[in-house]
């Protein structure tokens, strides 16, 4: 077998599309991790309406145990998260990849910031796509902000400058206090 025929194999869905592939296992602490996870979000203004959101339009949400922890939504009603499976307890940074992924779904049925498509000129593309990018992370940054003023969880920032979202954060914070 040639090396693309082994790349084809290795690319085919064994299960429908919007399921988690043969490969990709549920996280062994899923149900306490999530549970955990969209309490403390739920304790945010922002997230609470997320939250409620994702419950009112049946968004599936699961958990998966993996070696790196990304987001991805295949639909407007599926989100997967992953997070590493030897990690049996969720973090902040969890948070903030359930809130895009959450906006991402609204997204998605929101006219205006659905997703581009693949045959748009590439400057439309882009500009889409940076107005989606802008808008799941002005989410993270108001569910960070409540979190930290209501609860004190000032590891959410840590988190958001690992991913490299500090300087949006501040400014989003400049942004609040010029505004009240």
């Amino acid at each position: 077998m040639s090396i693309f025929d082994k790349l084809n194999a290795s690319m085919k869905a064994s299960e429908p599309q919007g399921k988690p592939q043969g490969m990709l296992k549920h996280h062994p602490n899923e149900e306490a991790i999530l549970k955990a996870i969209t309490g403390l979000m739920a304790s945010s203004a922002t997230g609470k309406e997320l939250l409620d959101y994702a419950d009112n339009n049946e968004i599936k949400i699961t958990l998966l145990g993996m070696k790196q922890e990304v987001s991805y939504v295949p639909s407007d009603n599926t989100i997967y998260l992953s997070w590493p499976a030897q990690d049996m307890k969720g973090s902040p940074r969890l948070i903030i990849h359930l809130t895009k992924a959450i906006r991402e779904a609204i997204q998605d049925v929101t006219p205006g910031l659905e997703r581009p498509e693949f045959n748009w000129p590439q400057q439309n593309h882009v500009e889409r796509t940076i107005e989606r990018d802008k808008d799941q992370l002005w989410h993270v940054c108001a569910v960070a902000h409540q979190l930290i003023e209501k609860h004190n969880i000032i590891e959410i920032l840590d988190e958001i400058e690992k991913m490299g979202y500090i300087d949006l954060y501040k400014a989003y914070k400049e942004d609040l206090n010029t505004s009240e």
